[in-house]
Formats: C-alpha cells, sequence, structure tokens
C-alpha cells in the first residue's frame, strides 16, 4: 500500500498546473551547476514557445477586431457612438468574445514574460557557476527571446535561445549617449554611457555593421510601440552584463525612446 507522500508524488508526464502535460521542474538550487543550466535552457524554451503561442491569439483576436473598425488597444471596447447608438455593422456579441480572449491572452502573455525575465537571469547565474563548461557548452549571456508587458496592449518581449557553442560572445555596436529624465529608456533603467550589446533580437553578429545594426533597431523600435524589448546592455563598474526591459510608446518628449544611440567604436580600433 502506498503511503500518502508517495501517492501525492509526482510523475514524469503527468498534468501541470495548466492542465497540460510536462516535465518535472527540480529546484535549481538541489542540481549540480550542469543539470540547473540543461533544465533552465528547456525551461527558457518551453516558455518562449508557449509566448509566441499567446502572440499568435493576441495577433489573431487584434485582426478580427480591426477587420470590424475597431480599435484593439482600446480596451474595454467602444461599441457605440458619440451619441451612444450601438455601433452598425459590427458584430458586437462576437467582437466582445474576442476582446475577452485578447485580454486573456495579454494577462498571460506578462506573466510568462515576467517569468522568462527571472529564467534568463538564474540560466546566467547558472553559466556562471557551472564548472564544467565543456560538458555544456553555452557562450556566456547568448541572446535570449523577447517578452512583454505594460497596460493591457499586445506585448513583445523578444528573446532570443541561447546560441549554438560556437557562437561569438555580445559585442557592443550602440552606446547611449544620452537619456532624457522621464523618458521610456529613463523609466527602465537605461542611463548615459551604457553600451548596447543586444536589443531585442538585434546584435552584431547578425548585422554587417555598426551603423547596420543600429538601423536595425531603428526600425524594431517603431513597430514595437507599447510592446517592451529586452535589452542586453554592459555598464561601467558592473562585471556582468544587465537585461533591461524597454517599451517603445509616445510621451511628452522626443521619439518612443528619450534617448539617443551612436555606432560604438572601441578606441583601440577608432581611426
Amino acid at each position: 500500500m502506498q503511503s500518502a507522500s508517495a501517492a501525492r508524488a509526482p510523475r514524469v508526464g503527468s498534468r501541470a498546473p495548466n492542465g497540460k502535460r510536462g516535465r518535472i521542474i527540480l529546484p535549481v538550487a538541489a542540481m549540480s551547476a550542469n543539470d540547473a543550466v540543461v533544465q533552465l535552457r528547456g525551461e527558457l524554451r518551453d516558455l518562449e514557445a508557449r509566448k509566441e503561442a499567446l502572440e499568435l491569439e493576441i495577433e489573431s483576436a487584434q485582426s478580427w477586431l480591426t477587420s470590424q473598425g475597431l480599435d484593439p488597444a482600446q480596451l474595454p471596447l467602444r461599441l457605440t457612438d458619440a451619441e451612444g447608438f450601438p455601433l452598425p455593422n459590427v458584430d458586437h456579441h462576437a467582437a466582445r468574445i474576442h476582446a475577452q480572449s485578447m485580454r486573456t491572452a495579454l494577462n498571460d502573455h506578462k506573466r510568462v514574460v515576467a517569468r522568462l525575465a527571472d529564467v534568463l537571469g538564474e540560466y546566467h547565474d547558472a553559466m556562471r557557476n557551472n564548472k564544467a563548461p565543456a560538458e555544456v557548452p553555452v557562450t556566456q549571456h547568448q541572446p535570449l527571446p523577447t517578452v512583454v508587458s505594460a497596460d493591457e496592449r499586445p506585448t513583445d518581449i523578444e528573446v532570443t535561445e541561447p546560441g549554438p557553442p560556437e557562437a561569438a560572445p555580445l559585442i557592443a555596436f550602440a552606446v547611449i549617449d544620452s537619456v532624457d529624465e522621464g523618458s521610456p529608456a529613463f523609466t527602465a533603467g537605461c542611463r548615459t554611457g551604457d553600451r548596447i550589446l543586444q536589443f531585442g533580437s538585434v546584435n552584431l553578429a547578425r548585422h554587417q555593421s555598426e551603423r547596420d545594426a543600429l538601423g536595425a533597431v531603428g526600425e524594431l523600435v517603431h513597430r514595437s510601440v507599447e510592446r517592451p524589448i529586452a535589452v542586453v546592455i554592459a555598464r561601467d563598474g558592473f562585471a556582468d552584463p544587465i537585461t533591461i526591459v524597454v517599451t517603445p510608446r509616445r510621451w511628452d518628449g522626443r521619439g518612443l525612446l528619450g534617448c539617443h544611440l551612436q555606432p560604438f567604436i572601441p578606441f583601440d580600433v577608432a581611426e
């Protein structure tokens, strides 16, 4: 006869609290450094897959609402005209269902993004503590995927999976030479002198030059209004890279971020 504790013990493949099957997650502190890196890497992939699925749900709901002439960024939906009459030519019942679906997906997305940020920090801690890098070769601070959070609007924090063993470490391609107080960048924690190693999915390894990477950052910012972006920076006085989350948005000052970036050219290679 099983003991009470044995009866409650989780089984491999048993259902998680969310009703889906998944592997059992052990406390990272109870593992070896190698095991922790492997488990956290797997959790990052699972979270990124869940994040992408939620983003598809959000995009689908947004697309339907937009097709009805409604503003998906305006929750709760405005289904009446200026005089208080119901909007014509709109399926009000379906609109409410899509809005609720989007709201639920956005809230779930926020939780997944928050967990991604936590696991990303644990992952890099585990890599620093790993005393046998040859067994689990992972380049320090490889790019990880994006995430979201902010109001109840679609969010996309870009986080990329850890790269292959031969991938090069992240290299600074831009430097922040000014930050406006009270701006989205300032609120996120950006400071003058911070060097950008990765901005969402943009890093120097994926572009031919610092200026090309900066151009890609500009494009990403303009298509990510109200969508959080993970940014990896190097800061004087800190031995390790820092990951912050900045959300481009319209505010009282200049641009969508309120900071200015210049290509970063190390002094020893500058002409």
